[in-house]
């Protein structure tokens, strides 16, 4: 197929079969003259030079190689952290200043700051006095621990072990009841009074309860009164300690006015079978 160019009033002919001029073209747009595509498509204008390739231009962002300056953006502004160096830098300069010119201010300055390194070094040596003395204590038991393990007799620790129990059996007190253990407790207060000299000699009974922090153990109370001689108290003292059976004075008091003495004593005794409650006997 031939193209046959239309010939306009007045206007000079092309040359019949020769191409036909190109005119210039604005920027982005096809050729003056250019013949449309055959298929209807329009070549689009080359993306300008620094643009990324098929990204399309935004319309509020700037053209390239127009980018924002930090000072327009706010970004170039000194941080928080820039301002307190600075601030402390200049302090510092104006300490520097006020030592350099004031020699009183530098001997204070040299005074806190000995005052201070003395203190540490008081509290250094502190720490380290203790901790020479913890060390000496665990040395020490150490030491005597491996005395024992290495020199020990063991036979004969064990023989003296037994023959001091043994002794302690022989004044702890026995009873099978309550009842028992009170009635031997005032006959052996009733034996004692009987060895010194008092006048009207009074002997009651006491309490008579479980002791709560060992089991099998009871306690027994009972208490004598009576018009002692002026001194009796040491006598009584002595009479309660050389007793065959351990006995334990609670208190001692001496009336001034009729010089009576008071004492009342515990016995504690092992083997006694505490009486049924009331509430289980009565079930």
């Amino acid at each position: 197929m031939s193209v046959r160019p239309i010939s306009g009033a007045g206007g000079a002919q092309p040359p019949t079969g020769g191409p036909t001029p190109a005119a210039p073209s604005p920027a982005g747009g096809p050729a003056a003259g250019t013949p449309p595509s055959p298929i209807g498509v329009t070549l689009a204008a080359a993306p300008p030079t620094g643009a990324r390739p098929g990204a399309a231009a935004h319309p509020g962002a700037p053209a390239p190689g127009n980018a924002p300056s930090p000072a327009s953006t706010g970004t170039g502004a000194a941080s928080p952290s820039n301002a307190a160096s600075n601030l402390a830098a200049r302090a510092l300069a104006s300490l520097r200043k006020e030592l350099a010119a004031n020699p009183r201010l530098r001997a204070g300055a040299w005074a806190i700051a000995g005052i201070l390194i003395l203190q540490g070094l008081l509290m250094q040596g502190d720490r380290v006095e203790a901790a020479y003395a913890a060390y000496a204590a665990s040395a020490s038991q150490l030491a005597r621990a491996e005395g024992l393990t290495q020199d020990a007799d063991w036979p004969g620790l064990l023989a003296a072990e037994q023959a001091r129990a043994a002794t302690l059996a022989e004044r702890a007190w026995q009873a099978e009841s309550p009842g028992l253990a009170q009635a031997r407790l005032q006959a052996a207060v009733t034996e004692i009074t009987e060895g010194l000299e008092f006048r009207n000699p009074i002997v009651q009974a006491g309490i008579s309860r479980p002791v709560p922090e060992v089991d099998g153990l009871w306690q027994a109370q009972a208490q004598f009164s009576g018009i002692a001689s002026p001194g009796a108290e040491l006598e009584v003292i002595r009479a309660i300690a050389t007793w065959p059976r351990k006995l334990v004075i609670d208190r001692l008091h001496v009336r001034r006015r009729d010089s009576r003495l008071t004492v009342l004593l515990s016995a504690y005794f092992d083997g006694v079978q505490a009486p049924p409650e009331e509430g289980a006997a009565g079930g």
